[in-house]
């Protein structure tokens, strides 16, 4: 049994691992768009911020 839990523990983690990454990847990709001009620093704080709704509603809603 308990080398299900790890593994179960080791998915978990990876999963939030990934997810962290993911995270910061599109963070730092809106703000180099953001830089070129190509999107206002308004709209780009709401596309990070409705992401983050977002997830919050689908880690509630599991």
């Amino acid at each position: 049994m308990s080398d299900m839990n790890d593994l179960i523990r080791k998915v978990v983690l990876t999963g939030i691992g990934l997810a962290a990454l993911t995270k910061e990847k599109i963070e730092e990709v809106v703000k180099e768009v953001v830089e070129k001009g190509k999107l206002s620093e308004k709209e780009g704080k709401e596309f990070i911020d409705s992401l983050k709704r977002r997830e919050k509603n689908l880690l509630t809603s599991s």
